[in-house]
């Protein structure tokens, strides 16, 4: 599935109403993108959320 067709358009549709979302693209690659060559931006965006979600739990 190409991802014109896909993840462009849920991403598109999600920050349409006023979402956000990250999506990690790799290059060159299509429908099944294994692993990224750097894992540490998807790292450091799961860090990001969790340690605000737990910040806002204590306040």
């Amino acid at each position: 599935v190409p991802v014109e067709e896909n993840t462009a358009v849920i991403e598109q549709r999600y920050k349409a109403l006023g979402g956000t979302i990250t999506v990690f693209h790799k290059p060159g690659v299509g429908h099944h993108p294994h692993g990224l060559d750097d894992p540490a931006p998807v790292a450091e965006l799961i860090q990001t959320y969790t340690t605000r979600r737990d910040t806002e739990k204590r306040q």
